[in-house]
């Protein structure tokens, strides 16, 4: 009775090539992940550059960026936070001469997240930075808030960070509407991720 089998020889052979052959597709598998992860990023951020672009056509100014104390309250970098962020929980107006949050409008269902390509770890939100202003306000008692209820904020139409009437627009009338000088910064309408020193 003949019994037919593989040599150790042979054996050897078949998990060397197998060897080889995992040890080349490792290294492009990889690339392919963090290529599609990269791919995501971009698309995410493109994204939520879209939604910026219509809250500011809608509004008239980006998203408000700083602290914001008074009859409405933003607390410090609620930008960057699903539950107070002003495109996930609604622009702060004046509808019918009254300061409202229009809690109806929503432009995004919660903040996005985005992954690092290279692990798949999400990227905290220091590392996420904002600019691109178009809106200011005057902070008269220098506490770097916004106090909604007294002092002015304005589109800035003309490009010098201060208010001028009949050019500018009025945005939140506080009691400080004379109020002269360089404004500080209220909104943003650009955003960037930075990661392992390059921005997104």
């Amino acid at each position: 009775m003949n019994k037919k089998g593989f040599t150790i020889i042979e054996l050897l052979i078949v998990i060397a090539i197998i060897g080889i052959l995992v040890g080349v597709a490792v290294p492009y598998y990889n690339d392919y992940i963090y290529d599609a992860r990269l791919s995501t990023l971009k698309q995410n951020l493109a994204t939520y550059r879209q939604v910026l672009n219509q809250f500011r056509g809608d509004n008239l100014r980006g998203p408000i960026k700083v602290q914001v104390a008074g009859a409405i309250s933003l607390p410090a970098n609620s930008w960057a936070a699903s539950a107070n962020s002003e495109l996930t929980a609604g622009p702060i107006q004046i509808v019918d001469g009254a300061l409202t949050r229009r809690t109806n409008l929503k432009y995004l269902p919660q903040m996005p997240v985005f992954l690092n390509p290279k692990d798949g770890s999400p990227v905290p939100s220091s590392s996420w930075s904002v600019s691109g202003e178009m809106a200011y306000f005057y902070d008269v008692n220098g506490d770097t808030i916004f106090d909604i209820d007294s002092e002015l904020a304005f589109v800035d139409n003309d490009g010098n960070a201060s208010y001028t009437s009949g050019i500018d627009t009025a945005l939140f009338l506080g009691a400080n509407v004379g109020a002269g000088g360089a404004g500080t910064a209220l909104d943003y309408t650009s955003f960037s991720v930075t990661i392992d020193g390059i921005d997104y």
